[in-house]
Order: C-alpha cells, then structure tokens, then sequence
C-alpha cells in the first residue's frame, strides 16, 4: 500500500500496520489474530500488534468477523463501501471465512427507538474444496 493509501485512511504507515494489511492482501480468506500473528511472526509485542488491528478497523482499513462463537477473523477492505455491509461465507469444514462483497447484508426494519449500529451476516456450508472432500469420502463408503 501507497503512502496515498495511509493518508487516506489519516494514518502514518507503521512496520506492523504494513505487516498486517500486507498479510491480509496476499490472502483470499480471512484470518485469525493468531494466524496473522504467526504468519507475521511475533516480531511486534501483543500490545502493539492487538491496537494495530483496532485502529485498523476504527479506520476502515480492515473488519472483523464473527463466524462462530470461538474466533474473531479479520479481513482487509478491498473498497472503502464495504466496511461492513456486506454478508460473509463460512466454510463448516475448514473453518475459513470469505467476503461475499458482491452479497449486499440485509437491512431491517426496526422498532420506534432502535438504532441499529451493525449487521452481521454469516452464510455457513461447505466451500468447493471441502465438498468434494465430503464427495469423496461418500464415494469410498458407497454413500
């Protein structure tokens, strides 16, 4: 990322925010803090590394998701539209999590008095690589 990039975003380009955004573009699914950290090696302390990933998300660079109810993902934001109204797959197998940005997330109709802050959309199944696996498996037990 440009030194464009960052300024749009009001942010100074840091080793470890261009270690995180980096790792994150080189890959098509979303991943883990842990999985980041290893991936990035743990070059930077946590306390630097978990407020680069908060401020990233303040800013919009980045977002998280909740797929499941035991890891948070995070994800770069390939248009700055997206940051978080759109829905995401999660892969039952794998655990993978993908952006469906051309999936816009549903909006509702609230009650007198509600303020909605957020939309989280998660469709769940199989990705193509775990369903053939799954195909697979059913052929070799004559399913």
């Amino acid at each position: 990322m440009d030194k464009k990039f960052w300024r749009q975003h009001g942010l100074r380009r840091t080793d470890c925010r261009m270690a995180v955004v980096g790792c994150l573009e080189a890959h098509a699914t979303a991943l883990s803090a842990q999985s980041l950290r290893e991936e990035i090696g743990e070059i930077y302390d946590r306390t630097t590394f978990y407020r680069t990933l908060l401020t990233l998300e303040e800013r919009g660079v980045i977002h998280r998701i909740v797929a499941d109810s035991e890891v948070v993902k995070y994800a770069l934001n390939v248009r700055r539209d997206l940051t978080e109204q759109h829905a995401h797959f999660y892969c039952d197998g794998c655990k993978q999590v993908w952006c469906l940005t051309q999936l816009a997330a549903p909006r509702y109709a609230l009650r007198a008095g509600f303020t909605m802050t957020r939309v989280d959309c998660v469709v769940h199944g199989l990705c193509a690589e775990c369903a053939k696996l799954l195909c697979r498996v059913g052929e070799r037990r004559g399913d």
